[in-house]
């Protein structure tokens, strides 16, 4: 491998990126237990840019900036979709939900997160406890058996 190939980041799956939001710039932060700047500061993907132009002013408010831990989990995931009857209305909305039984973890999912997963699937996710929500995720080599 050359060196211009050794320096190019991870780049995530990108339809995963896209569904939920994240970048490789995002992905490297949370696989190391951080949030990156645009995720502090709830920049999507096409928003990033403007941190690198406005990181002095940043780095000068630091102070203010949120401190919420990274936390990580690898497991087969489990897809669930149902119905839900919205009050007093002959409305359905659709609810989706991501399950790690294994782990006791539930998190709720747009419809576009819902069709980019794969039942069944081992994946890493990096994520809040508070809010429950997820940041970041990536298919998991070896069936997550280095994370055992």
């Amino acid at each position: 491998m050359d060196a211009k190939t050794k320096s190019l980041p991870d780049v995530p799956d990108r339809r995963l990126a896209a569904a939920f939001n994240f970048t490789e710039i995002d992905l490297a932060a949370n696989r190391s237990g951080f949030l990156s700047w645009g995720q502090r500061w709830g920049l999507g993907r096409n928003g990033q840019y403007v941190v690198a132009k406005a990181l002095p002013f940043l780095m000068h408010r630091r102070s203010k900036m949120p401190s919420n831990q990274v936390l990580t989990v690898c497991g087969r995931i489990q897809l669930v979709q149902h119905l839900e009857q919205v009050q007093r209305q002959t409305k359905l909305r659709e609810d989706f939900r991501l399950m790690l039984p294994e782990h006791g973890l539930i998190f709720r999912l747009t419809a576009a997160q819902y069709r980019v997963l794969a039942e069944g699937v081992y994946y890493q996710i990096y994520y809040l406890e508070m809010p429950h929500h997820i940041l970041s995720l990536e298919r998991a080599m070896d069936n997550c058996r280095d994370n055992a």
